[in-house]
């Protein structure tokens, strides 16, 4: 009879070791995830105690809102002053969905793209539009934008030509980082420390490009941009019980993978450019996009990528021979300047935006290369 005592303790004992493996398990990915590894787990919640409905209203009336696109360049004269990471006080001036004023007469190229095509953290003489208008001594007009995705520029580009002549020649400038923004649907779900609060926007899926239409009041964007928290590409899960769960959860999410694993060892944006991977695959949708629409304008339609610091020059190249040899035609091109000094490229080494001088190569390589292609004889 003592058989099925014995077998009551030890089924007891087994019971009470699996809870407190489990236990500890728990302890244990709970320390990670708060205090170790953070930024793992979803920001959805600091997120929202950081809005409210009276800043969304400010955001809907202000000249950088575009139902849209999510956000632009304003279309009203107006200027801004903003420190740069230097902490030098930098003007900017903005008319007609364009940065600066371009100089008289018929504008010979049109740029577009992100904060490196703008020329953020410079003053209006110092971008690569107006150093670019000083090599070619023509007009040149910048519509680049802060935090744009490559999509949102096509679509700019695509509303702008159906109101106004374009130049001859634009030029869509990709930062290489700009391969992760194509698949994100809320821009700070992909940077929490994003300045554009409210930044829900268009992105590609698989090759389809999505627009949706912005909502119309605070409590349909909370429940829209909830939903993106959720669904985005760079979604990460919430920190919860079962923490193990959410750990498991974390360290199988696309956020994890790209971050922390998929170029380990090698320059930043590696695996990105260097496989046919999701974000690949959309950018390659938002290019084609970009060339047919342009063409189909009238305009001869360019491609440049350009590293964020010298530690991601070059990732793109091979990128970009597979993009001209899908076209049959040299369009795409990846930044190259063997004259250059990286020391001086960024307004800090390895930090910041591009410095003058580094704005300045940018122009140099469009001058050198981009103006005199072949495809601008046919």
């Amino acid at each position: 009879m003592a058989y099925p005592k014995t077998v009551k303790f030890v089924s007891l004992g087994v019971a009470l070791i699996v809870v407190l493996v489990a236990a500890f398990a728990e302890l244990l990915t709970f320390g990670v995830g708060r205090f170790y590894a953070p930024n793992m787990f979803s920001e959805e919640d600091a997120y929202f105690g950081s809005i409210n409905a009276e800043q969304f209203a400010s955001w809907q009336a202000s000249p950088w809102f575009d139902e849209e696109l999510g956000w632009n360049t304003p279309t009203i004269s107006t200027s801004e002053s903003k420190q740069n990471c230097l902490g030098n006080d930098i003007s900017y001036s903005y008319e007609d969905e364009s940065r600066g004023t371009s100089r008289f007469g018929i504008p010979a190229v049109a740029i577009f793209g992100d904060s490196y095509a703008f020329g953020d953290e410079v003053g209006d003489d110092s971008t690569p539009a107006a150093a670019l208008e000083r090599m070619i001594e023509a007009p040149v007009l910048n519509y680049g934008v802060r935090g744009f995705s490559p999509e949102q520029a096509v679509l700019k580009f695509e509303r702008l030509v159906q109101k106004r002549m374009m130049p001859s020649v634009a030029v869509l400038i990709i930062a290489h980082e700009n391969i992760r923004r194509v698949v994100n649907s809320f821009r700070p779900v992909l940077y929490s420390w994003t300045d554009v609060r409210f930044g829900l926007k268009p992105f590609v899926a698989g090759e389809t490009l999505v627009t949706t239409p912005y909502p119309r009041d605070y409590d349909a964007f909370v429940q829209e941009a909830k939903r993106r928290f959720r669904q985005d590409f760079w979604a990460r899960p919430r920190f919860s019980f079962p923490y193990s769960v959410s750990l498991f959860n974390a360290a199988t999410s696309n956020a994890f993978y790209f971050n922390k694993i998929a170029s380990r060892g090698l320059p930043p944006y590696s695996f990105e450019y260097g496989t046919e991977n999701p974000l690949r695959i959309a950018l390659s949708a938002a290019i084609n996009r970009w060339r047919s629409s342009a063409l189909a304008h009238g305009t001869k339609p360019f491609v440049l990528f350009v590293p964020g610091d010298p530690r991601d020059k070059g990732v793109a190249a091979n990128y970009v021979a597979l993009l001209n040899a899908s076209a049959g035609q040299t369009f795409a091109f990846e930044f190259d300047d063997p004259d250059i000094d990286w020391r001086y490229y960024n307004l800090e080494p390895y930090a910041c935006h591009p410095s003058p001088y580094g704005y300045e190569r940018i122009a140099s390589f469009i001058a050198r290369k981009i103006l005199t292609s072949p495809l601008l004889d046919r």
